[in-house]
């Protein structure tokens, strides 16, 4: 170890090189790690929540028998 809470590079999926900072929010999981910046970390928060409420209403209405098409025009893509 040469230093800590300091800005480092990793090598990146969608861009050559990806800076992660202290503080900033990690996830992970089988397919793969991506960064949050801490700055947006809360917008990302409340989007992925709204995101996931949305889908679920269209699981329950898939589960109700709601046809893809019907559930489609009702609340769009996720």
């Amino acid at each position: 170890m040469t230093a800590w809470q300091v800005p480092v590079e990793l090598p990146g999926a969608t861009r050559k090189r990806v800076r992660v900072r202290p503080g900033d929010f990690i996830l992970a999981d089988a397919d793969g790690i991506f960064a949050i910046p801490a700055r947006v970390a809360f917008k990302v928060l409340v989007e992925a929540e709204r995101l996931t409420a949305k889908e679920i209403r269209i699981r329950r209405d898939l589960g109700r028998g709601a046809s893809l098409e019907h559930v489609l025009k009702k609340y769009g893509h996720v």
